[in-house]
Formats: structure tokens, sequence, C-alpha cells
């Protein structure tokens, strides 16, 4: 399963995880944000705007009118075949993992859109995990809606949930303001370390 991934193995990930620690969203702010989720959802979502078409039964955005009038289309949708150069790209990528009979993926969806379209730098990618067994499998996906963020090739977060708007941009934050070369300098420390 891993052969069509072999950027992706085991230890890499280990190692790419252990950067959450760059990250200021710790147990605690986790559980705020479960929290003030229940105390006060986000209701509705971005309104779209467009023209003939089909409505999107996950978001309810109109699909194939005229994308000029359409506010925002900027994810992209990923498969296994298109996944890894997406993500091992330079700059930063965002990967959620969805599926449309997951309530907590509808919650989040508009979230991760209006965030898409903000921030047009960055590369904002879906991965349908009924569409796509095999890559969410490759991945270990266990619970949707999971977020994954990579920077230049190297993942440096992977965390299930839906985030409130709020968060997801204090992780954006959070992940420009990175070394990267430093994140680079320590995964080879550790890389030296472990073949040692």
């Amino acid at each position: 399963m891993f052969g069509r991934l072999p950027w992706f193995a085991f230890e890499r990930r280990r190692r790419a995880l252990r950067l959450l620690v760059f990250f200021d969203i710790g147990r605690q702010h986790t559980a705020d944000v479960v929290e003030s989720n229940r105390a006060a959802p986000r209701q509705g979502g971005p309104t779209r705007i467009s023209r003939g078409g089909n409505r999107c039964p996950t978001y309810g955005v109109v699909l194939g009118g005229n994308k000029s009038q359409d506010f925002y289309m900027s994810t992209t949708e990923l498969t296994m075949a298109t996944f890894e150069d997406t993500v091992t790209a330079d700059g930063i990528t965002l990967v959620d993992f969805w599926a449309e009979w997951c309530g907590p993926c509808k919650m989040f969806g508009p979230i991760f859109e209006e965030t898409a379209a903000e921030n047009p730098d960055c590369t904002f990618a879906k991965v349908d995990t009924e569409a796509n067994q095999d890559l969410a499998g490759a991945l270990g996906i266990m619970s949707i809606p999971t977020l994954m963020i990579f920077r230049d090739g190297i993942q440096l977060f992977a965390q299930p949930g839906a985030l409130p708007k709020s968060a997801l941009d204090d992780l954006l934050s959070q992940v420009r303001a990175l070394d990267m070369d430093e994140i680079r300098s320590q995964l080879a420390e550790e890389s030296s370390d472990s073949g040692n």
C-alpha cells in the first residue's frame, strides 16, 4: 500500500508529527475549541452566488454555473494519483479529509473554503475518503474531518476534528512563521541519530 507513496514512510511521519511542539495547539487548546463549539456552534456558512448548475449535497453550493460569479472555488480535489505531487510541492498545503455523510465535515467545509479564499498563496485541497479509501488507509486516517498541513514537502500537522475559523487562522499563521531551515536541520539530525 505504501509503495505508491514512498516518501511517506512510518519513520518520517513519526518524526514530522513531533514538530507539533512548534504549535500552540495543545490538549488544553483543543479542549477549549471543543467546548466553544458545543457552547456556540457556527450557524450556516459562507454564501456563494452562482447561476445555473447543480447544488452540491455536501456544502449546498451551486456547481457548474458561471464561475466568474462564484465568490470562490479555491480548493482542489486530491486522489491517490495527485496527492504526493501536491503535498511535496513548495509552499503551504492544507488537506481536509472528509466524507459526504459526515456531519462535522459539513460544519468544517465552509470554514475551510472561506480560509482558502482568504489565503490564495496557499494550496487548499480536499480528499473524499469514501472515493479515495486507499489513500485514506495509506495515511492512517481513522477519524474525519482530519486536517493535515504540509510546508515544502514536510508534514507539520495532522489532527482530526473540526476547527473553528479562529483556530484555523491561528494555525496557518504559526505555519507561516516557522523557520523551515531549522526544521530541515532538526529532521536531518534525527535521521542521522536514528541511523547510528
